[in-house]
């Protein structure tokens, strides 16, 4: 197999004794558009600040097109990097801010007027190259320093949270902008962000990281649909758990619990066994029926319906199991204190064994 446009290779990165990155290895190929996903401090920024060369790892290697580049300074590695908090010159024009790197390069004034025209016509910035940063709106300022890295021609663009200080409306429209522009320009990028809907719009393969290893990469819909285990079909959106007991035999999991009417028969990969087990759900993903009612197929618990909300198009219940709640969505509202049944088919239930019982390997259902 080929090697990665970008790679990185049993990375380690550690302050004190804790790593933050504990060997990570990573290939990004040439055009593709990788969002690193994490909640905080699982380690995503530090990978990010490392490809760029703001942080020397402890061991490991960063490659570009098989060129070793780990001990390269930032500016000798190719890349550009949009930062959070935008980092433009407060005292500069749009225009200056957008050329400083060329003029940095020595590159002849004509060629950055150019150059700069260029950039500014195809982030909708014409007529904004006079103004100053403090003029400008939040959009407009995210646009400039995307224009700023994108002026010197990188091979790699590395954006750290660039929409993180937009407002909700503003963001949705620059994040379709930057990645049409990724994708019209073929440039490779790696994306940080802490917001799933961010990555699964932009990205064309998802990274999720997990105290500096990664739990699970693949396309958003495998990420989406085929998790690898509770953590990540959590941060997927499947925030719904409940505890059950399984059975395993014949190639198939028998899952069992107080809660449930009948037991759920659902079909095993590989390494189940007889034990403890966890079930995962959207909130989208399960129906509520009458306790009477007779359904196919699918795990069916009976709870007590605790609270009824409207965020809008859908009626939110808080369902009560026992200790367990649980989050459904549905087109009528049910009467708080009334029992209902609640059912998740087999396609939409992710099955986890409870982290004691767990084996090696995949065990995702």
């Amino acid at each position: 197999m080929d090697e990665a446009f970008l790679s990185v290779d049993k990375l380690r990165v550690a302050y004190g004794p804790q790593p933050v990155l504990d060997e990570l290895s990573l290939g990004v190929a040439r055009g593709e558009f990788v969002a690193l996903l994490g909640a905080s401090g699982c380690g995503k920024t530090t990978l990010l600040r490392s490809i760029a060369g703001f942080i020397r790892p402890q061991a490991g290697q960063i490659r570009v097109q098989g060129r070793d580049v780990t001990a390269f300074a930032p500016d000798a590695r190719g890349m550009a990097f949009v930062f959070q908090s935008y980092a433009l010159w407060p005292h500069m024009t749009v225009a200056q801010n957008i050329g400083y790197a060329l003029k940095l390069r020595r590159t002849p004034h004509a060629k950055i007027h150019q150059r700069v025209e260029e950039i500014a016509a195809m982030l909708g910035l014409a007529g904004l190259e006079q103004r100053k940063p403090a003029a400008l709106s939040g959009g407009q300022r995210q646009r400039v320093a995307l224009g700023r890295a994108l002026a010197a021609d990188p091979e790699i663009l590395l954006l750290d949270e660039p929409l993180s200080n937009l407002d909700a409306r503003i963001r949705l429209a620059v994040r379709h902008e930057i990645s049409a522009l990724q994708k019209r320009l073929g440039i490779t990028a790696v994306h940080v962000t802490h917001y799933r809907e961010e990555a699964m719009i932009m990205a064309d393969r998802i990274v999720i990281l997990d105290q500096g290893r990664i739990a699970q990469a693949g396309t958003p819909h495998e990420l989406y649909n085929r998790p690898a285990s509770a953590f990540v079909a959590a941060f997927m959106g499947a925030e719904n758990a409940i505890a059950l007991e399984g059975d395993h035999a014949d190639g198939r999991l028998t899952l069992h619990s107080p809660h449930a009417p009948v037991p759920c028969v659902t079909e095993i990969l590989a390494g189940a066994c007889n034990g403890h087990y966890q079930a995962r759900f959207r909130s989208d993903a399960a129906r509520l029926v009458d306790a009477g009612e007779r359904t196919d197929g699918g795990l069916r618990l009976r709870g007590l319906v605790s609270q009824v909300s409207y965020p809008g198009g859908l009626w939110r219940h808080a369902i009560q199991f026992g200790e367990h709640t649980v989050i459904v969505d549905a087109h009528e509202a049910r009467i708080p204190g009334e029992t209902v049944d609640l059912l998740v088919p087999r396609d939409r239930l992710f099955v986890f064994p409870s982290a004691a019982d767990a084996p090696r390997g995949d065990t995702r259902h």
